[in-house]
């Protein structure tokens, strides 16, 4: 989605750990550190109507109050960058685990970050809810076609691009002194340079496009070191894995475990009836006003039998015997921000799961939220979790970690779901 004015643009958040650069790229990178370019766009799900040329925005338009989407970069589960725009990250080296939440939990990137090197990732919140293995964040924008060969197809783009570049400079030489270029000799001298032009482009092209391949190569065989590496609990070990991952780490012989996809999204949003709203950044991004403080939904709480296992959202793989197992998952009702908790209510999801040898028992649990925005500030309240199981071979392929949004669930009585809002009483 474009980025319009009436969207925040990029800052840092004010509870980043990391120094962060906005406007742009850092001239230094900084002594014992190393950099992340990322770039936010707006995860904001916009109802549209209409076909053709008519979908459009503005008065009358067809495009209008979408879901809230506005990106929250976390890095570590730790809020960084906020916003729609592209900043910096001062990191140290080492294993950073990046995620994006833009109306909803949008997929995570492992990043290797090196002493004075740029890791460049494009968030795409979009493509979280979208099926296909593209990952919501990519280390570029080709990284999800890791073919060598694909740099062919920058030719004829090089030589549109020369040829639309020599145009002007041959009808001014024409204007100004024709006659110039009429004997073979000068032809053949013209066509030169022009193809020596075109081959220039083309190999810009191809070595930009060469560098991206090997960067996600690389960050690919990060996340596959990574996944193959179990992160230890007390008495159990789970493996992160990324939402690309074709299967999972082979069990042990005669056990199995269970694929558990930890996601949220918001659904609604409800606003105080005394807001100023500002509907032109409503109708794009789905929000009353920009905010220099956005919320975040924190860490679920998950204990598999007695251990509590250290997970974040996303994709993990937890190894067990044979048999029946209790799973719980817990999360504080009221997300972290600047509004203050109510309390110490949570939301909660549990069952007993059985674990065959060999097989997948894969459950996914998808945590519905609601945003409100009361006194100036937002917030995010986790009403409940969806929740889908079924079971097959480890030896198969994975299920695919994309899937549908969940369903709008208008409060308060409203009927137009143009409006994916409702105003609410101040409390």
């Amino acid at each position: 989605m474009q980025t319009t004015t009436s969207e925040a643009e990029v800052s840092s958040h004010p509870s980043s750990p990391f120094d962060v650069v906005t406007g742009s790229k850092p001239d230094r990178i900084g002594a014992g550190h190393g950099l992340l370019e990322i770039t936010l766009r707006s995860g904001a799900q916009a109802v549209v109507e209409g076909r053709g040329h008519d979908r459009r925005v503005g008065p009358g338009g067809v495009r209008r109050y979408p879901l809230p989407g506005a990106p929250l970069l976390l890095i570590d589960s730790r809020p960084v960058a906020q916003g729609v725009g592209k900043a910096w990250v001062r990191l140290p080296p080492g294993v950073h685990r990046c995620s994006v939440q833009a109306g909803g939990f949008a997929g995570w990137w492992t990043v290797e970050i090196e002493s004075s090197r740029v890791t460049v990732l494009d968030a795409h919140p979009e493509r979280a809810w979208k099926q296909g293995h593209l990952p919501p964040l990519l280390p570029n924008r080709f990284a999800e076609k890791i073919r060598y060969w694909t740099i062919l197809f920058y030719l004829p783009f090089a030589f549109a691009i020369t040829l639309l570049l020599a145009i002007v400079p041959s009808c001014l030489i024409g204007t100004l002194a024709p006659g110039l270029i009429d004997t073979d000799a000068e032809r053949a001298v013209a066509v030169g340079v022009f193809t020596v032009l075109v081959l220039a482009l083309w190999l810009t092209m191809a070595a930009h496009h060469v560098g991206t391949m090997r960067q996600t190569r690389r960050h690919l065989r990060t996340q596959a070191a990574l996944a193959a590496v179990p992160r230890h609990a007390v008495g159990m070990a789970v493996h992160a894995l990324p939402v690309t991952a074709a299967e999972v780490p082979a069990p042990e012989p005669g056990a199995g475990g269970i694929l558990l996809d930890l996601t949220w999204e918001v659904v609604w949003q409800r606003i105080a009836a005394d807001t100023d709203i500002d509907w032109l950044q409503m109708q794009y991004s789905g929000e009353p006003a920009p905010t220099d403080h956005r919320p975040w939904i924190g860490d679920p709480t998950v204990v598999v039998g007695e251990t509590e296992v250290p997970l974040s959202w996303g994709r993990w793989w937890i190894p067990l015997p044979v048999g029946r197992h209790s799973v719980e998952v817990a999360i504080a009702r009221q997300g972290e921000g600047v509004a203050e908790a109510k309390g110490d209510r949570y939301t909660t999801w549990d069952d007993i799961v059985e674990v065959a040898a060999g097989w997948v028992t894969h459950l996914r649990l998808n945590g519905s939220a609601v945003q409100y925005y009361e006194n100036g500030r937002y917030s995010l309240r986790l009403n409940r979790f969806e929740y889908t199981g079924r079971s097959y071979q480890a030896e198969g392929r994975l299920v695919e970690f994309h899937r549908p949004r969940l369903e709008v669930e208008p409060l308060d009585g409203q009927t137009d779901l143009r409006y994916r809002h409702s105003l609410i009483g101040t409390a």
